[in-house]
């Protein structure tokens, strides 16, 4: 949002958003949370997030304009989840192999290496690190508002050179096993999603590697032990178990 807008619409978006509270509360994802859950948006005091970028933004950029919450990433609720034991794993995803993107907003900008790799190693996916991976990592292409734009330039996208790249570390590094195993592109973003889906299509690539968000692989493979602090609800196998339950956990 910022990077986009010119002259004060930043701050206009901004203060907009915080007068209002509802689209930081509902963590820029759904409103279930908002139809089953009788505690009101007054009485939060921590946001969750599954986008890297809302995660900056309202870190680093709303405080300025009042906003002052502790900001997480979802992999770190995730994280605090399976070590307080509320969280299991409910099966091994050794078969898979795979390497792992730092998003630009969730790596450079917040420091948030570690929870996504802890998760990945917790569910036994063999993980290759790519040459240019943590601070040092490679942006999808998405950044600046690029991802709405309707053309780009021509030549290799940097997703594309991104898939290309994992591709050629994983074949390095496990040989044959790479194409005998399930081989993945995880993220922890939802425009990295996007960005390397279509990455994976454009260099031919779909017969050979998948990419997923982490949260699309703990789908299944996790359960929630203990029903909502506040309202009893209780939470089974479900894609939107961290979105619908993020401000009861913390």
């Amino acid at each position: 949002m910022q990077d986009l807008a010119k002259g004060g619409t930043s701050e206009k978006l901004l203060t907009e958003h915080m007068i209002s509270l509802e689209a930081v509360w509902v963590c820029t994802t759904c409103y279930a949370c908002v139809r089953v859950c009788p505690v009101g948006k007054s009485q939060f005091n921590q946001i969750v997030t599954t986008d890297p970028h809302s995660l900056n933004t309202l870190r680093n950029g709303y405080p300025q304009y009042g906003g002052k919450w502790p900001v997480h990433h979802y992999t770190n609720l995730l994280l605090q989840l399976f070590e307080s034991g509320k969280l299991q794993v409910n099966n091994s995803l050794s078969h898979y192999s795979a390497t792992y993107h730092d998003p630009c907003c969730l790596g450079r900008y917040n420091g948030g290496y570690n929870a996504p790799r802890q998760l990945i190693q917790m569910m036994d996916i063999s993980l290759t690190e790519m040459p240019r991976n943590k601070e040092n990592s490679y942006c999808c292409g998405a950044g600046g508002g690029q991802i709405w734009m309707d053309s780009t330039p021509d030549g290799e996208r940097p997703a594309e050179n991104r898939i290309i790249k994992a591709l050629a570390a994983l074949t390095a590094t496990n040989g044959a096993t790479a194409s005998a195993n399930k081989v993945l592109f995880i993220v922890s973003c939802p425009k990295d999603v996007v960005m390397y889906t279509d990455a994976v299509k454009t260099t031919g690539n779909e017969d050979k590697i998948a990419v997923r968000d982490i949260i699309e692989l703990e789908e299944g493979k996790m359960y929630y032990l203990v029903p909502c602090p506040f309202c009893g609800l209780k939470f089974g196998y479900c894609s939107n178990v961290v979105r619908e339950i993020a401000f009861h956990t913390f």
